[in-house]
């Protein structure tokens, strides 16, 4: 039986036992802040087997899948498992069901280049054969990049999720006029960085509030010729939440005195910790 740290020990059933792993911060929490559990019927099966084997799957979202809302991700994602004949493991208390644990559902009209899902398996196979067989059901607008087999006993890979990485096309004009406006933004991008804090306007249990939105911002770049294009790193924390591309576009538009109005979002990747 695998031990944690001092006094800690891992119990094999941590992944089917949801109370157990909210405890030990094994498996997928129940609740997260950007990562979501899900689960789906896939067919009928006998005594739930317990789980052998944790696969982290990273993924590219294209324009294709560019406008699914997250639950239709979910549910693409849950028929091209049933689809590929794998062993997946339901989930305790959900049997016949499968869990899907993504680091961070991607926001609705945006594409992704490195996404992270993770799913269970109730036999162990080898990566050639996983490999395969999602590659032959993959969902539409979807692409597999890589597979990790992953230790059961690792905490839940939302938990893991430091930054996000993101690359903002800013609309532009043309000529001496689009030069003129890249200089404005390197002008408000050095602004926001010097800056001790950022209070920003923020929603927070249905009524309006502020935060310092600067601890998020771990980077923030412009290019300097065009296309007008920010690369940011935006951290997630779990005292203050997490930040959106748009959120450091309003605050940009508020340094230089004009509206910032963004072409198209993409996702760059997601970072965790032990990538840090």
């Amino acid at each position: 039986m695998p031990r944690l740290f001092s006094g800690v020990t891992a119990r094999p059933d941590a992944w089917t036992d949801p109370a157990l792993g909210a405890t030990l911060g094994l498996g997928w929490p129940t609740r997260s802040i950007v990562g979501q559990t899900t689960r789906r019927a896939l067919r009928s099966r006998g005594p739930m087997i317990e789980p052998r084997q944790r696969w982290r799957v990273f993924f590219q979202r294209g324009p294709e899948a560019r406008d699914l809302a997250h639950s239709q991700v979910v549910e693409r994602w849950e028929a091209a498992l049933a689809g590929s004949a794998l062993p997946v493991a339901a989930g305790a208390g959900q049997r016949g069901r499968v869990r899907l644990a993504f680091a961070a559902p991607v926001p609705l009209g945006m594409t992704a280049e490195r996404e992270i899902l993770e799913f269970l398996l109730e036999q162990p196979l080898p990566i050639t054969e996983v490999r395969a067989a999602l590659r032959a059901h993959l969902p539409s607008g979807h692409g597999l990049l890589d597979l990790h087999d992953v230790w059961l006993g690792a905490p839940s890979v939302a938990s893991l999720l430091v930054a996000m990485d993101y690359r903002v096309q800013v609309h532009s004009e043309v000529g001496a006029a689009q030069r003129t406006e890249l200089s404005q933004l390197a002008t408000g991008v050095s602004r926001i960085l010097a800056a001790p804090r950022l209070d920003r306007p923020h929603l927070k249990g249905g009524g309006p509030t502020t935060r310092d939105l600067r601890p998020l911002i771990e980077s923030l770049t412009v290019a300097d010729s065009p296309p007008a294009l920010l690369a940011m790193r935006l951290r997630t924390d779990p005292s203050i939440g997490f930040a959106r591309p748009e959120d450091v576009l309003l605050a940009l538009s508020d340094e230089i005195g004009r509206e910032i109005v963004a072409e198209s979002i993409v996702r760059e990747r997601l970072i965790l910790a032990d990538e840090v």
